[in-house]
């Protein structure tokens, strides 16, 4: 006897699973190492050395642009961390005031020309009597 439609789908989505590479062992191996990746950045060394490294050792399955994801998702991502009460970063410098605020004024420059147009071809939509036919 053959099997129902939907028997035999189970079944094949039994098989496509046990196949099928999950997407979240990435993560796990990235946020396993993501502590040796964060000092590694805050010594100074390039994201793409850290991925040959980790990649070479095997450590990380993946490509470079996963682990770039990962990267971006949940280290470069996060507002900079709070140490002993300081930003472990300086603070941005202070911003000018906006326009129309209490700023001094700006000295005038002088209007650049315009540039001359480009000798050649010019169209005017006007045709001249003596061109037409």
């Amino acid at each position: 006897m053959q099997k129902s439609y939907p028997e035999e789908l189970a079944e094949w989505v039994k098989k496509r699973e046990a196949t099928r590479p999950r997407q979240d062992k990435n993560v796990v191996a990235f946020l396993s190492l993501k502590s040796d990746v964060q000092d590694a950045i805050a010594a100074g060394y390039s994201l793409l050395t850290i991925w040959e490294h980790l990649h070479e050792k095997g450590k990380i399955p993946y490509r470079y642009e996963t682990f770039l994801k990962h990267v971006r998702r949940h280290i470069k991502g996060r507002p900079p961390a709070v140490v002993d009460g300081q930003p472990s970063t300086p603070p941005d410098p202070p911003r000018p005031p906006a326009a129309g605020k209490t700023a001094a004024p700006r000295p005038q420059q002088p209007a650049k020309p315009a540039p001359p147009a480009p000798a050649g071809f010019k169209f005017d939509s006007q045709p001249k009597k003596e061109d037409l036919l």
